[in-house]
């Protein structure tokens, strides 16, 4: 009975869900992420010919996401939307495409492994609802191609175990190879999938998948063709953004284990108890790589200390297949045949409990203004005042040091900015020794003689010099502004609630 009334309501279903995604994805429009801002600077300076560079002129690969560059630059190219606001959201949209084509990839996964159609509408809608997920569906990051691009290859991989056409293996191999020059910790698929392959293989030779040589050879020789561009064109095989925040300690992966803890609690703890509901067996030999693929991100995760943005990160490229793995063979048609009204609740409390904690999670760790009101919000409005009055003050081709390489220089293309934190800066990734945000070397910059210097501030610190100094909450940062050689050096000229500019005392204009 459960089931006849599943199979028949099912497109309504799956409507209610993509409007229920498309909501989700609204909610969380304004959530702020500033490094949004980096990469379509990047883009913006390729689309005015002036190459993949965040200053002209200066080759330093400071961006994390190849793929996503090349393709909001190529998709605008195509559209003609090049200016910031056009630019930015055109970003936000591709994200919103990206996270409905994953539903489809997890659907049409779902069914290749035979679940009934109630774990496949619990399935979609689950991942179609996460607040963590939408985040980043509708940021302008590229998390959600990256989670796209996760799914696809698991998809492709059961393809062809299932198939073991040619067709099938090359797909497989062509996503996984794009995939894996997607961010600099993405060669970490490759290493897990084909480390789960060879196991198999190796236990059972009726198991080995055909073509396993030629595609690992197509993988690799993507991998090798970016690096020989990378190397061509920045002069290094790895992004110098890598070296900016890697440093990897015992406190950091303590702080990591916390991290990937309360993401498990929060996005599987409700649905752990459905496990007890599934068919044997409980794990599948062919799915190995799969489960090796979640322990790489989530050890990932752990070895990089967690992450400042919200909602899971650098966890959540996995989330998708991981909630596949949860519910596989899930027995919920007995379960509804037995008692349907009480199934269906507990779900539908499952569910919503899981929906309120990931949202109020976001809520608490990064203040957001939901677009349900269709207000948005494009710019922090703290660093849109300081970037308009930075465009104000200074002349074109000035030279500016900040902490916060998003938005403020994104709104200023005409002037060269240096990010005190080394993301732009070689010097600092590599020579300087120290936590991302924490790496002083503050002759060098003082040498450099910046024209402007742009002090953000946390929300919770003081906004300008108290008792004699500064406390913006940024190490790194407060060493710079509290030497009696940078207040010998510049003065602040603009003031506002979170953010100071600084200018030299002997600079023109």
């Amino acid at each position: 009975m459960a089931q006849k009334l599943a199979t028949r309501w099912f497109p309504l279903f799956l409507i209610g869900t993509g409007v229920v995604y498309v909501l989700g994805c609204l909610d969380m429009v304004n959530v702020e992420i500033d490094d949004v801002f980096i990469t379509l600077r990047y883009s913006r300076n390729l689309l005015a010919g002036e190459g993949a560079v965040f200053n002209p002129g200066d080759a330093v690969e400071g961006y994390s996401n190849p793929t996503w560059l090349f393709l909001v630059t190529a998709v605008s190219a195509v559209t003609g939307l090049t200016g910031h606001l056009a630019l930015f959201y055109l970003a936000k949209v591709l994200c919103m495409v990206l996270g409905l084509a994953n539903l489809v990839v997890l659907y049409r996964l779902a069914k290749l492994h035979d679940n009934s159609t109630a774990v496949v509408a619990l399935l979609v809608f689950v991942v179609a609802a996460s607040p963590f997920l939408n985040v980043y569906n509708i940021s302008g990051m590229e998390t959600s191609l990256v989670t796209f691009l996760l799914t696809l290859t698991v998809l492709l991989y059961c393809l062809w175990r299932a198939r073991r056409t040619l067709g099938y293996a090359v797909g497989f191999a062509v996503v996984l190879g794009v995939l894996s020059i997607s961010r600099p910790e993405a060669i970490m698929y490759p290493v897990a999938i084909y480390a789960g392959i060879v196991a198999i293989g190796a236990r059972r030779k009726d198991e080995r998948l055909p073509f396993t040589a030629a595609t690992a050879a197509v993988v690799v020789a993507i991998v090798v063709a970016f690096l020989a561009f990378r190397f061509s064109y920045y002069g290094e095989l790895l992004p110098n953004s890598l070296f900016a925040k890697n440093n990897p300690s015992l406190s950091a992966f303590k702080e990591g284990s916390r991290y990937v803890a309360l993401f498990g609690a929060m996005t599987l703890g409700p649905y752990l108890l459905l496990a007890l509901l599934k068919r044997p067996p409980l794990l599948v030999r062919a799915h190995l790589p799969i489960y090796l693929v979640v322990v790489a991100q989530l050890a990932f995760a752990a070895y990089a200390g967690g992450d400042w943005m919200p909602a899971f990160r650098l966890a959540l490229p996995a989330l998708p297949i991981l909630l596949f793995l949860v519910v596989d063979q899930v027995d919920l048609r007995g379960l509804l045949d037995q008692k349907l009204l009480a199934a269906v609740l507990i779900l539908a409390v499952v569910v919503g409990s899981s929906w309120v904690v990931q949202r109020y999670y976001v809520k608490t760790y990064k203040p957001l203004t939901s677009g349900w009101a269709l207000e948005f919000v494009p710019y922090n409005e703290d660093y849109y005042d300081i970037a308009r009055k930075l465009g104000d003050i200074a002349s074109p081709n000035q030279t500016v040091l900040l902490g916060e390489a998003g938005v403020i220089p994104y709104l200023n293309d005409r002037l060269r900015f240096t990010d005190l934190y080394g993301l732009m800066d070689k010097h600092v990734a590599r020579d300087v020794a120290g936590k991302h945000f924490a790496r002083i070397d503050n002759q060098y910059f003082l040498s450099r003689n910046f024209d402007y210097v742009v002090a953000v501030i946390l929300r919770n610190k003081r906004p300008a010099d108290v008792d004699g100094k500064y406390d913006t909450g940024f190490v790194a940062l407060d060493a710079l502004l509290n030497d009696p050689r940078f207040r010998s050096d510049y003065t602040p000229v603009y003031y506002e609630k979170r953010g100071i500019i600084f200018q030299r005392i002997h600079a023109p204009g």
